[in-house]
């Protein structure tokens, strides 16, 4: 900000998160070489992500920041797993909570299923104390945004299905062309990762399902714009 250099932002967030999607592949395939180069490629060769990394939007830091937390949680037994939450407090307060939110809730439920107890209450008391914090930072500096004066955005709009028609053919046609190919046959695929694959399907619904329950559009945006952070998922 200093340097003038605020345009740099987003381009740099973006070239850190095709190196943490390399990242995370190789945590899940680390005998599979190709593997890491091929998911780092089809998230670059994404219009929707490249047109996006050059705009002043939040959304590549919010996809940074969730590959960044995917990362961490991915390797629980190092040390660096428990960072996971703290960086997911910094997601949540970014922009706008529900884009972390729904990024991470099936990871968080998989915990629960696996009866980790001893992570469950770190990281709830992590997220429960950061979010203390933001309402209370919100509290003092918008407090418009606490106390609800302007009309709620949920609901469904008569154009709401017609419109989130239209932001997944949005979403498909943005992305790097053999995704639509994979996508399935890596939803159906079996093996050892078969649970995290579950969860990342699910991380992908939650964020596009939740918007249609949201009344405005994404205004301006390059493929759909609210997906963005789970584009990692996907």
């Amino acid at each position: 900000d200093l340097a003038g250099l605020q345009w740099l932002t987003n381009p740099v967030l973006a070239a850190w998160s095709v190196a943490l999607m390399a990242a995370v592949t190789r945590q899940l395939w680390p005998e599979d070489k190709w593997k890491p180069v091929l998911a780092a490629a089809l998230l670059a060769a994404s219009s929707q992500f490249l047109l996006t990394s050059m705009t002043a939007y939040a959304m590549p830091a919010h996809l940074c920041l969730n590959l960044l937390w995917l990362w961490l949680f991915l390797a629980p037994q190092k040390r660096r797993f428990w960072l996971a939450p703290f960086v997911g407090v910094a997601a949540l307060g970014l922009h706008q909570p529900f884009f972390h939110a729904l990024f991470v809730l099936p990871f968080l439920a998989r915990l629960v299923w696996d009866k980790r107890w001893q992570t469950i209450l770190f990281f709830a008391f992590v997220y429960l104390l950061g979010i203390a914090i933001w309402l209370c930072w919100w509290h003092h500096f918008l407090p418009e945004f606490i106390g609800g004066s302007s009309p709620s955005a949920f609901g469904v709009h008569r154009l709401t299905w017609l419109i989130q028609s239209i932001y997944l053919l949005l979403l498909l046609s943005w992305l790097a062309l053999p995704v639509l190919i994979l996508v399935p046959l890596g939803c159906c695929a079996p093996g050892v990762q078969s649970s995290f694959v579950r969860c990342a399907a699910a991380s992908c619904l939650l964020t596009f399902g939740f918007y249609v329950f949201v009344r405005m559009d994404q205004s301006h945006g390059w493929g759909d714009r609210y997906f963005h952070g789970a584009l990692g998922c996907l």
